[in-house]
């Protein structure tokens, strides 16, 4: 519709009655781009300054942005197929890591009161091994319950 008025000859410098031009009382993208169109296509046949249109829109520049839009589309889906290669990489490291740990654990270095794996130089009292000093109280005191229930008879 801008286009057909325009190319009717309807003036876009023409001011409403708050100062403001036609451009600037569009709602939608495409019927700004119809005033940047006809300025692309006819330069010198209004005052564009006065009409505040920014810049004529020629058939160049469209495909030009459209070009670089699909390159932007085209770097996304590439990004997002390196996150997922990336995160299918972190998640197999994450599995063989496991399953070293399981190794471990089943090699004899699990903590004898959480189960987890001791590390290289686990905390030894007695014949026991643990992961932590917290693992040692603990198991401490857990042994120290059972032999006073086993003194008492219980």
């Amino acid at each position: 519709m801008v286009e057909y008025l325009l190319e009717q000859g309807a003036n876009p410098a023409l001011l409403d009655l708050h100062n403001r031009p036609p451009y600037f009382l569009c709602n939608s993208k495409e019927s700004r781009n119809a005033f940047r169109r006809y300025m692309g296509k006819h330069p010198y046949a209004w005052d564009y300054s006065t009409a505040q249109i920014p810049e004529g829109l020629t058939s160049e520049m469209e495909q030009r942005k459209k070009e670089k839009e699909a390159e932007k589309r085209k770097r996304a889906r590439e990004r997002k197929k390196q996150q997922k290669k990336e995160a299918a990489e972190q998640k197999r490291i994450e599995a063989e890591r496991q399953e070293e740990l399981e190794r471990k654990i089943a090699a004899g270095m699990a903590c004898d009161f959480c189960g987890k794996y001791a590390g290289k130089s686990p905390f030894t009292r007695l014949e026991f091994k643990y992961c932590s000093t917290d693992c040692v109280n603990d198991h401490k005191r857990k042994l120290m319950r059972e032999a006073a229930l086993r003194r008492l008879g219980g």
